[in-house]
């Protein structure tokens, strides 16, 4: 009866840690998706600024 009741424990424990580690493993997954999206976006944000000044240059020259 004892070792029945310990190996319980052992396994509600060992159920426990996966759980936790899955969702510690998927909250790690969305925050690397959403840094992944915000490199691509500040990337667009860099070269719509380089565009324009280079547009603004064009049109400052024409004058």
């Amino acid at each position: 009866m004892g070792i029945l009741f310990v190996l319980l424990v052992l396994f509600l424990a060992w159920w426990w840690n996966r759980r936790k580690l899955k969702a510690q493993w998927q909250a790690m997954q969305v925050q690397q998706e959403l840094q992944k999206k915000g490199n691509v976006s500040a990337g667009d944000l860099h070269d719509n600024i380089g565009a324009y000044t280079s547009a603004m240059i064009a049109h400052v020259d024409s004058f």
